[in-house]
C-alpha cells in the first residue's frame, strides 16, 4: 500500500494469478491491479478507482448524508463516477411523455 498524504489518496497494488482453461490445456496469466482510494476531510472513503486486472476502469463514488451515514454510491465502468447532490427529499420521478 502506498499513501500520498498530500492528495488524501491511498493506492494498493494487488498481484495474483488467474488460471484460464482452454480445452484440456491450462494457461496461467498474471493479473495485477492498482486500487486508488480517495478520502474526504473527515477521513471517510469518497472514491475508489481500479486500474488493471479484471475490474480495470471501475470507478466508484461514495456519498454521505448530513449525519455521516453512507447514503449511496455510484459505480461507472469507465470514466469517472461522482456524487451529485439531489434535492432532499428526492422528488418522485414521472413518466416521460
Amino acid at each position: 500500500m502506498f499513501f500520498n498524504g498530500g492528495s488524501g489518496n491511498m493506492k494498493e497494488a494487488r498481484t495474483g494469478a488467474v488460471i484460464l482453461v482452454a480445452a484440456l490445456t491450462g494457461l496461467a496469466a498474471a493479473a495485477a491491479e492498482t486500487v486508488t482510494y480517495g478520502y474526504d476531510t473527515q477521513g471517510r472513503v469518497k472514491s475508489v478507482a481500479v486500474s488493471g486486472g479484471p475490474a480495470n476502469g471501475t470507478n466508484t463514488a461514495i456519498c454521505y448524508d448530513a449525519a455521516n451515514n453512507r447514503e449511496r454510491f455510484t459505480m461507472n465502468g469507465s470514466g469517472s463516477a461522482a456524487c451529485s447532490q439531489a434535492p432532499y427529499p428526492t422528488p418522485t420521478p414521472t413518466a416521460a411523455p
